[in-house]
């Protein structure tokens, strides 16, 4: 991981992120409620199988807590960071409160940068800057469309979608064209 501050960061690789990631980032204060009752409803009636209602200001407090416990070697503050089913319940119910609590003290800039500072992008990458030095060799800062929408493509299933396998090329390009198309429709 490389860390940069959001100055250091391609304004392609923000919007990719937020068009795709959170488009309504800049209007909440940490929760989309609508999206989140959304995805609720839509994952009860799927058994599971809907879609995420996390902000990047809940995904940004997730990464963190995981990061945290991993560096203090908490297995078990891992495990509460990423629990599933039942459980997830109280750990979503803590991402809520602390991305709340966050949009109070942080800016949506602060928030972005931290986030993709910590943002995994599969082999063992984590980090916007690192991502774009290992799979472009160049700078956050100078990322075009096509790259920053790849990278951002990359965020919902790192390993699915890295382009260095033969095999997930094509699913990259997929993703990496969805992520343009809501790049232009925001």
């Amino acid at each position: 991981r490389i860390s940069i501050p959001f100055e250091q960061m391609s304004k392609n690789m923000v919007n990719a992120v937020v068009a795709t990631e959170d488009p309504r980032f800049y209007q909440h204060a940490g929760v989309d409620w609508v999206s989140l009752i959304r995805a609720t409803l839509t994952n009860v009636a799927s058994a599971g199988n809907g879609p995420g209602g996390s902000t990047i200001t809940m995904q940004y407090v997730k990464n963190s807590l995981v990061e945290a416990a991993n560096l203090a070697g908490d297995k078990e503050g891992v495990a509460a960071a990423t629990q599933g089913g039942f459980g997830g319940i109280d750990r979503k119910l803590r991402e809520i409160r602390l991305a709340i609590a966050l949009e109070g003290v942080a800016t949506k800039q602060e928030i972005l940068a931290g986030y993709l500072n910590l943002s995994f992008f599969g082999n063992q990458i984590n980090g916007i800057e690192a991502a774009s030095n290992y799979y472009f060799g160049k700078t956050a800062k100078d990322l075009n469309i096509q790259e920053a929408a790849l990278l951002a493509g990359m965020l919902k299933s790192p390993n699915d979608y890295k382009p260095d396998e033969p095999a997930n090329l094509d699913r990259a390009k997929s993703r990496r064209d969805y992520v343009i198309n809501n790049m232009e429709a925001e």
